[in-house]
């Protein structure tokens, strides 16, 4: 399935894009110690330029 035919958060189950602190913590570290950086990683390893990007941080930060 592409990324444009998933379909929008608000149709998965409301845990489905949470994770407790610890795990994303450390998978953010581990993804800057091998890529120096999570839009790098975006970039290189996934392919989702800077418009792609500004999308999932509107979609899954909560600015609460």
């Amino acid at each position: 399935m592409a990324i444009a035919e998933v379909p929008p958060l608000a149709d998965y189950p409301h845990d489905w894009a949470r994770a407790p602190a610890i795990v994303l913590r450390e998978t953010l570290e581990a993804i800057e110690q091998e890529y120096g950086s999570i839009e790098v990683y975006m970039d290189k390893e996934l392919g989702l330029d800077e418009q792609w990007r500004r999308q999932i941080r509107l979609t899954l930060v909560d600015r609460a």
